[in-house]
């Protein structure tokens, strides 16, 4: 595949990448709860999401591949945190990515989940 630049250099690969990663219902959840939420335990994402570990880990390493998130291990844990924006795409992204839940009722019910068990 041909990568071509888009107007802000940045390729039409990496922007597909990351809007692919974000077109999955389970990864917007969970981005759109670190978004809200900092850097998040992957226990509490669980639950959070009732998803299970595995499932949940999955997700967020195809966020993390596609350049929306970071880790940090501690101890058995990893704790995830949403990466600084490089671009005027990547911010626009993460921009539509923390206002879904405004209007996502089961993103609300995740956050709301979340910031009881933590």
């Amino acid at each position: 595949m041909t990568e071509h630049p888009t107007t802000n250099g940045e390729t039409t690969a990496t922007l597909t990448k990351l809007l692919s990663a974000v077109a999955d219902p389970v990864r917007l959840r969970l981005a759109s709860l670190i978004a809200h939420n900092g850097e998040t335990c992957v226990c509490d994402l669980v639950d959070a999401t009732g998803l299970t570990q595995t499932n949940v880990s999955r997700h967020l390493s195809l966020l993390r591949h596609a350049g929306l998130i970071t880790g940090r291990k501690q101890g058995l844990w990893v704790y995830y945190s949403l990466n600084k924006p490089v671009t005027a795409s990547q911010k626009q992204i993460l921009s539509l990515v923390k206002k879904a839940i405004d209007s996502e009722p089961e993103l609300r019910d995740d956050l709301d989940r979340l910031k009881t068990s933590c």
